[in-house]
């Protein structure tokens, strides 16, 4: 992280779990490490997520999303995944 923001909050979409192999934006192939996730952003030409600063420790999420505001026109809950 950039010096002095090591605590500050961003709110991504997790599409990693540990162990997990997926593609990195950037076209790189990467294992997610054990207890940790791989997080994006949703705009992927301007988005500060893991393909910039690697997997994030589970011990450093802190909630989840339980509504998305912006735009207006797709105001609403966010669907649960985990059901």
């Amino acid at each position: 992280p950039e010096e002095g923001c090591e605590d500050d909050l961003l709110t991504k979409r997790v599409v990693g779990l540990e162990r997990d192999w997926l593609y990195a934006r950037d076209g790189r192939l990467v294992r997610v490490p054990t207890a940790h996730v791989w997080v994006e952003g949703d705009n992927a030409s301007n988005s500060n997520d893991s393909t910039h600063y690697g997997a994030v420790p589970r011990d450093k999420l802190v909630g989840t999303a339980v509504a998305k505001v912006w735009p207006p026109a797709e105001a609403g809950p966010v669907a649960d995944r985990h059901e």
